[in-house]
């Protein structure tokens, strides 16, 4: 199993649907990065995790909230985002971390 599928199973595995006669909220997805919103490394993480949420029937506003904060490259920030995310009480969390360089 690659990482992906193994990040995709680790997210998946905590959002479980309400079943169809239950009126409940959906499932909340957070998703905490070190980047900024705008960083263009961030579409190669966040657009396959969302597509393969699709595939698996998981649609933002119908099926999943999502929700999204970054720390816009300021690592001392990440305290604070992280404790605002895990109040919402999130199914699932999602914690996107930086490649470091190798030497």
């Amino acid at each position: 199993m690659g990482r992906r599928q193994f990040i995709l199973a680790l997210a998946a595995a905590g959002l479980i649907r309400p079943s169809q006669g239950q009126q409940q909220k959906l499932p909340l997805l957070a998703i905490l990065s070190p980047a900024s919103r705008n960083a263009q490394v961030l579409g190669f993480v966040n657009r396959p995790f969302k597509e393969a949420l699709a595939k698996l029937g998981y649609e933002p506003g119908q099926t999943i909230e999502i929700v999204e904060r970054f720390a816009d490259n300021d690592e001392s920030r990440l305290p604070a985002l992280a404790a605002e995310l895990v109040a919402l009480q999130p199914a699932c969390c999602l914690p996107i971390r930086r490649q470091r360089r190798r030497r």
